[in-house]
């Protein structure tokens, strides 16, 4: 059910692609947009608010997987950039705990760019 409202948000701040994995799988379970921005922009747009985060992805599959996400929930990505900005992805693992609870830890994966830089240190 959308309402009906006159209710704008404008965000800046952080707009990941969180990648959930179930830990010991390699293949993602799933793609969402995330961060603190990216979350808040979601959920605006969800409740029927007009939701206009202002950023720069890259133009990468992971940058594209983002505003994807957000164009499929109604997000507005008059603001979004796709050719001079970074797409951090956060890596949302699920495990079952040693008691037997389900929980998750993040991890943030390096750009292409640091991974590089790394292999050449080593």
């Amino acid at each position: 059910m959308k309402l009906e409202t006159n209710n704008i948000a404008v965000g800046a701040g952080l707009i990941s692609l969180d990648v959930l994995i179930w830990d010991g799988q390699r293949v993602p379970i799933s793609y969402y947009v995330g961060g603190t921005c990216g979350n808040v922009m979601m959920i605006l747009a969800h409740l029927g608010w007009e939701a206009f985060p202002i950023a720069r992805l890259d133009g990468t599959k992971d940058g594209v997987r983002v505003l994807e996400d957000m164009k499929r929930h109604n997000v507005h990505t008059d603001f979004v950039s796709t050719q001079d900005g970074k797409t951090p992805v956060i890596v949302q693992r699920n495990f079952i705990n040693k008691d037997g609870i389900p929980t998750h830890k993040f991890e943030i994966v390096p750009s292409r760019r640091q991974r590089r830089l790394c292999r050449r240190r080593g």
